[in-house]
């Protein structure tokens, strides 16, 4: 299931708080937020989130299971029709 807009925009809620008590008040603007998690690779979590499924569906393609389990589905779809 995809997250939705205002799942993304809470977990970077999420993410901005957590910086913030980290790093305590050296932190004080929401640019300052920005900067801090692009120097510790913390990004957007919509673009996390992006990556991290197109890497999921890459590998799975290039596995023996995305096979099989083509072949398993488009059996039991013939097995529901007839």
């Amino acid at each position: 299931m995809l997250l939705i807009t205002s799942q993304l925009h809470d977990l970077n809620n999420c993410v901005n708080r957590a910086v913030f008590n980290f790093f305590g008040f050296g932190v004080s603007s929401a640019d300052t937020v920005k900067h801090v998690r692009n120097f510790v690779g913390l990004g957007d979590v919509a673009k996390i989130v992006e990556k991290r499924r197109i890497k999921f569906m890459d590998r799975l393609t290039d596995s023996d299971v995305y096979d099989y389990m083509v072949t398993f589905l488009a059996t039991i779809v013939c097995l529901v029709r007839n």
